[in-house]
């Protein structure tokens, strides 16, 4: 496995929030009964086992299967952070008419500390577009890409063992898998996960609030303001920080984008 550097800290109840399975469930809804707002609902399903990539020989067979597996974790993923999305922009138009619940505040409160600013007072045009920046989703080609080249397109150790398909690491004793080969002095870990839902989850939110992507979130920005599709292409600019190998791993993690055609993956909402 490559180093990567990705800061891999426990996000504030982002797995179990996001469910810890890997098989199907509704898409979240944040509109309950009289039409109030609220937080969408846990992804709730049980656990899969991991396919056997590294037995599948004919290559165009191997990387369909890869891609059609995490591709239905993204799904899973993309649609709670959208369905986040649309509360806030409720939301923010609630208050704006001045009709805003203390329970739908409540809420908004909850989100806006899982996504790490837990210090604005959300009253303004700029604090929404701040929290904004955040809760989006991120499109299906670079997380594919970048679970295709960390993972080994499914059969590194750290896959198989720690359903970790994107090299995210730990730094506390026991929580994650030690590398092989390490560095002297090194005390990360590989980090494991209970499935590969949850990997999925944790990058996802960690390429939302990790200081290291602020530049990936301006992108992706930017591309929303122009009404333009997401590109993982693009995006794949702001990953320099994600790995030790920057730059490189930047052209890497794009040839791959390209050369699997991974933007039939993205889907109608620029995701």
């Amino acid at each position: 496995m490559r180093k990567t550097i990705v800061v891999a800290m426990v996000i504030g109840g982002m797995i179990s929030l996001l469910g810890c399975s890997d098989t199907g469930s509704a898409k979240p809804s944040i509109v309950v009964d009289g039409g109030e707002l609220s937080l969408p609902d846990k992804i709730s399903a049980k656990a899969a086992p991991i396919p056997k990539f590294g037995e599948i020989t004919h290559i165009p067979e191997k990387k369909a299967k890869f891609f059609a597996y995490l591709q239905k974790r993204i799904e899973k993923t993309n649609d709670y952070v959208w369905a986040e999305r649309e509360f806030v922009l409720e939301y923010r138009e609630k208050v704006e008419a001045g009709t805003a619940l203390e329970s739908e505040r409540e809420h908004f409160t909850t989100l806006a500390e899982r996504y790490k600013l837990n210090d604005l007072t959300y009253e303004s045009d700029e604090e929404f577009d701040t929290l904004l920046l955040r809760v989006d989703v991120v499109p299906a080609s670079l997380v594919l890409a970048q679970g295709a080249n960390e993972s080994a397109w499914g059969t590194s150790r750290f896959a198989t063992q720690g359903k970790n398909f994107f090299g995210i690491w730990c730094y506390s004793e026991g929580c994650g898998l030690k590398p092989e080969h390490a560095n002297a002095g090194s005390t990360h870990e590989v980090r494991k996960f209970r499935t590969v839902q949850d990997g999925v989850n944790f990058y996802v939110h960690n390429i939302n609030i990790g200081h290291a992507y602020d530049s990936l979130r301006a992108q992706r920005a930017v591309l929303r303001s122009d009404s333009e599709k997401l590109s993982g292409v693009k995006l794949a600019t702001g990953l320099s920080r994600y790995s030790e190998r920057g730059q490189a791993y930047v052209d890497e993690i794009q040839s791959m984008i390209e050369h699997n055609e991974l933007s039939v993956y993205n889907k109608v909402r620029s995701f």
